[in-house]
């Protein structure tokens, strides 16, 4: 009954709680978990226990209500991070769209990002430019002693596309500087 009168504020364009808006981000028809992620774009601070909930709604079966809250993890910035576990599971298996979003949201969370270097690692060897871009940002964060990180800034130095090669350059330069480019 509650989440009857939630949806119908929600229609109406009302102020929700973000109690009301987790409900029915968990239990609303779709167009409704749409509207209700979107809305959690403007909330400044999440519990802990709250973002737990949020980051079930990652595996929301709309690829939209995923989409509006990754957005909202990534505007959290650092706050975010302990949804780190739920975005890196998140992409296995998901679309190259939904990996940028995902990405993005990782970087977001500044240092912390570390934690979420074996799931980035194995896309380092992405077809999609746009994503090896977005790992090279992770590991200028913080650059993980591993091995694959050299291979992959050797690989980026000859990338086609000039951004890549430009950033990867920058980061290969700050983090082995005894190596000249």
């Amino acid at each position: 009954m509650k989440l009857n009168v939630e949806l119908e504020d929600l229609r109406k364009n009302k102020s929700l709680g973000l109690p009301a808006i987790i409900r029915i981000l968990l239990f609303g028809p779709v167009e409704a978990r749409r509207h209700a992620a979107a809305r959690l774009n403007f909330e400044t601070s999440v519990s802990p226990k709250i973002l737990k909930t949020v980051c079930s709604a990652l595996e929301d079966e709309d690829p939209t209500v995923r989409e509006f809250v990754v957005n909202a993890l990534q505007r959290l910035g650092p706050d975010a991070a302990p949804a780190m576990p739920g975005l890196c599971k998140r992409l296995r298996g998901c679309n190259i769209y939904e990996v940028r979003y995902i990405l993005w949201a990782l970087l977001s969370m500044g240092p912390a990002v570390k934690a979420a270097w074996p799931e980035v690692k194995s896309l380092l060897n992405s077809y999609d430019h746009r994503v090896r871009y977005l790992c090279l940002q992770l590991i200028g964060i913080g650059t993980p002693k591993d091995p694959a990180v050299v291979t992959f800034l050797e690989s980026s130095l000859r990338d086609k596309h000039d951004e890549v090669r430009s950033l990867a350059e920058s980061i290969y330069q700050k983090i082995l500087p005894q190596v000249t480019v």
